[in-house]
């Protein structure tokens, strides 16, 4: 008489597990297995814009000539808005060429911080690339795309948390008006 062999989701010791909701299994990388490089995309691109449009109101606030300032810092770090910006819609709406042109202008500021010897920009700028070029990559192989995210979106129990809790504080549920 032969053994009778256990089902995917039994273990050995007879308790159930969780079965997978995918039938395939992910092929996508992950950001420091945090999160799938979509996510990472978006959450740079966000810092990105963010640290831009602190530095410009502190460069600002800084100077008697605050105008001037103002504009002169926000002229220098337009650049970093309109490829932050055109990598948070491509990464948003899988976009191709939007992550191309991110990728591309990201690659030209790390080479320029380079030659330059512009060691922190290097670094941060660095720190925006890979997200773009690796998502780039899985979008370009059909890895990563609006059909497949499903299986692909990936983000830890904790960071899944965190999204929630922002979510609600950032949203709340409010009653809708009827009429």
């Amino acid at each position: 008489m032969t053994e009778p062999t256990a089902s995917p989701d039994v273990e050995s010791s007879g308790d159930y597990v969780e079965a997978s909701s995918t039938t395939a299994p992910r092929k996508s990388m992950t950001f420091l297995g945090v999160c799938d490089f979509r996510i990472a995309t978006i959450f740079v691109n966000g810092i990105n814009i963010s640290m831009i449009l602190i530095s410009v109101l502190v460069a600002a606030i800084r100077s008697p000539l605050f105008f001037k300032a103002i504009f002169g810092t926000l002229a220098l770090g337009l650049p970093g808005l309109v490829l932050s910006g055109l990598g948070l819609y491509g990464a948003h709406k899988f976009e191709l060429w939007a992550m191309y042109l991110a990728t591309a202008g990201f690659l030209v500021a790390v080479i320029l911080d380079g030659i330059l010897m512009n060691w922190l920009g290097f670094v941060v700028t660095l720190i925006v690339l890979i997200p773009h070029a690796i998502l780039t990559h899985e979008m370009r192989s059909g890895i990563m795309t609006q059909d497949t995210y499903d299986i692909e979106e990936f983000i830890i129990p904790q960071g899944r948390d965190l999204v929630d809790k922002a979510h609600r504080y950032m949203a709340p549920n409010t009653p809708a008006v009827t009429e």
